[in-house]
């Protein structure tokens, strides 16, 4: 017998787009806080800094 997928609740679904803006603002926070120092000292490539943001 084939079960219909479980739907989460509206409450859970609501929480999604809460969880990607606080990731959002987690990697702002790293960037701004870690790496922008470390570039400007030259301690990391732009290429570095490109793939750190992206793999974040």
């Amino acid at each position: 017998m084939k079960h219909a997928a479980a739907v989460p609740p509206a409450s859970e679904l609501e929480a999604v787009p809460a969880m990607a803006s606080s990731v959002v603002s987690q990697v702002t926070e790293f960037v701004r806080g870690v790496l922008d120092p470390l570039y400007r000292a030259a301690m990391v490539t732009k290429e570095q800094y490109k793939v750190i943001v992206r793999n974040r």
